[in-house]
């Protein structure tokens, strides 16, 4: 009886630890209060591109939110299983990725990717194997 239970928690274990891919459906909108440009939640002439972007659920990271900057800008404070929708112009845009304020994440410092937002796209944020977070395409 042990060695099936045994077995049992080894695999809840094995299938909760890591990270998981947080869909569009079961994300649900950063609160406003971590919102901190709130210029980039309203389409205008000039922000026309819709970028979704999700952060993963899973325990690595969970502990902490993300600060999400744009072009030297912040922007917002993710928790896990969060998702954002901001409007940006087309063109070249700097996402950096900060710990937040929130809990004691032990994820590395900040990363930096440059994209290329040519239309509507969604990213997803995610912490890596080495512990640090990034953005990738959806």
């Amino acid at each position: 009886m042990h060695k099936i239970m045994l077995v049992v928690l080894c695999i809840l274990v094995v299938s909760c630890g890591g990270l998981r891919k947080t869909s569009e459906y079961d994300a649900k909108g950063v609160s406003v209060n971590r919102v901190y440009k709130k210029e980039y939640l309203v389409q205008s002439p000039e922000r026309n591109i819709k970028v979704t972007i999700i952060r993963d659920t899973g325990i690595p990271g969970s502990a902490a939110g993300l600060l999400l900057s744009i072009d030297k800008y912040k922007i917002c404070e993710l928790d896990v299983s969060e998702m954002i929708i901001l409007y940006l112009s087309k063109g070249e845009h700097l996402f950096t990725i900060y710990p937040g304020k929130k809990g004691h994440g032990t994820y590395r410092t900040f990363n930096e990717d440059l994209f290329n937002i040519e239309s509507d796209v969604v990213l997803r944020l995610t912490i890596n194997d080495n512990g640090q977070a990034q953005l990738l395409h959806y």
